[in-house]
């Protein structure tokens, strides 16, 4: 049986429109979305939540239900929107990953994990009050 992971995707509206917030990898620095193992005493919702906090250093508010979802190594990851309210200055992982926000619609082009660019161009789609 494969583990259950989920992932956050956290999003702002720039200046230039939306952006998506995008993480290293701490084995090959890789650009991905903060994800991590269910918490079982969380729920996928809130795990989320933290993973985005710990490794990407936003909190906000996380969509009720995954907009949709990915293979990464044999299992599938569920994907939640979070509207980011907060970037803090300092998180735990800030001195084991970088972040980058990039344009929603180029994000996917970032991303080296390939089962990734689907989920982010549907995020992209998905932000509200993004452009059509």
């Amino acid at each position: 049986m494969s583990r259950r992971q989920c992932a956050a995707v956290p999003y702002r509206l720039g200046p230039d429109g939306p952006q998506l917030l995008l993480v290293t990898s701490r084995a090959k620095g890789r650009w991905i979305v903060p994800k991590g193992d269910v918490e079982t005493e969380l729920g996928p919702r809130k795990t989320a939540a933290q993973e985005a906090y710990e490794e990407g250093g936003v909190s906000g508010r996380v969509e009720k239900r995954p907009f949709g979802s990915y293979d990464h190594d044999g299992g599938l990851v569920d994907a939640y929107l979070l509207a980011v309210e907060v970037e803090h200055a300092a998180w735990p992982e800030d001195g084991l990953r970088e972040r980058r926000w990039v344009r929603a619609r180029e994000a996917a082009v970032h991303a080296e994990v390939a089962g990734l660019r689907p989920i982010l161009d549907a995020a992209a789609a998905r932000i509200p009050g993004a452009p059509d």
